[in-house]
C-alpha cells in the first residue's frame, strides 16, 4: 500500500516539475516503464531460468537494502540484466525527443545505474525508489 501510494506521489511530483521545465512528455515515462518492465520481469524471467535450467538456472547474489539494516536479500544476475535491458528498452522511446547528448547521457548512465538499484533498493519499496531514481537522472541529463 506504501509503495503505490509512494509512487503515485513521485510519478506526479516530477510530472509537475517536467512540465514547469518543458521536458517533453515523453521523458515521464521512462522511468515508469523501466520499472513496470524491468523490475516487473525480474523475477519472472529469474523464476523461468530456474524452473527449465535455462544456462543451469538463476545465478545468484545476496545483497543487503538500502535500509535494511544487516538483512541479505538473494537478486539473480538474470533478474538484474532483465531491469537492465528493460531500462535500455524503455529510453528509446525519447529517442527522437531529446538532444543527442542528452539521450546519450540518459541510454549509458540509467540503465546501469537503474539495475545496480534496484538490487540495493529499501525492501519492498523498490518502485518508488527506482521511479525517483530513474527521474533524477532525467533531471540531470537536462542541464547537457
Amino acid at each position: 500500500f506504501v509503495q503505490i501510494i509512494s509512487s503515485i506521489v513521485i510519478i506526479s511530483s516530477f510530472t509537475l516539475v517536467f512540465e514547469t521545465m518543458n521536458i517533453s512528455g515523453k521523458m515521464i515515462f521512462i522511468p515508469i516503464l523501466s520499472v513496470a518492465l524491468g523490475d516487473g520481469m525480474a523475477e519472472v524471467v529469474a523464476q523461468i531460468c530456474q524452473d527449465y535450467k535455462i544456462c543451469g538456472g538463476p545465478h545468484q547474489y545476496t545483497t543487503t537494502g538500502c535500509c535494511s539494516g544487516d538483512r541479505k536479500f538473494v537478486r539473480s544476475f538474470e533478474g538484474s540484466a532483465t531491469v537492465f535491458i528493460g531500462t535500455l528498452l524503455s529510453t528509446l522511446i525519447a529517442y527522437n525527443e531529446s538532444k543527442e547528448d542528452q539521450f546519450t547521457f540518459i541510454i549509458c548512465v540509467l540503465p546501469l545505474t537503474m539495475a545496480f538499484m534496484e538490487a540495493k533498493a529499501p525492501h519492498s519499496l523498490d518502485n518508488p525508489f527506482l521511479l525517483a531514481w530513474g527521474y533524477f537522472v532525467i533531471l540531470i541529463s537536462t542541464t547537457l
